[in-house]
């Protein structure tokens, strides 16, 4: 359980990070990219935990399993509106 809320943390201040830096960001780069950037460095900074928690091909392979159901969560949740800012 305790792995879980440390994963959470990270994700929450990633993704805090991402919206808190937004209005700087999108004076250089457009949402897109910044999404694209705050999305590999959330990977970046979760995929390590992860393979610690369950080993680098338990990793892969919980991945694997939210492949189709994360990229739709993502498109609708997070592609469609940073499109449309």
């Amino acid at each position: 359980m305790r792995g879980y809320v440390v994963m959470l943390g990270v994700l929450a201040a990633s993704w805090g990070a991402l919206y808190l830096f937004i209005k700087v960001g999108v004076e250089v780069l457009e949402p897109a990219p910044m999404l694209c950037l705050g999305l590999i460095l959330a990977f970046a900074a979760l995929f390590p935990v992860l393979a610690l928690a369950s080993g680098v091909r338990g990793a892969v392979s919980a991945i694997k399993e939210t492949g189709r159901g994360g990229a739709l969560l993502g498109l609708i949740n997070m592609a469609i509106p940073f499109t449309l800012i």
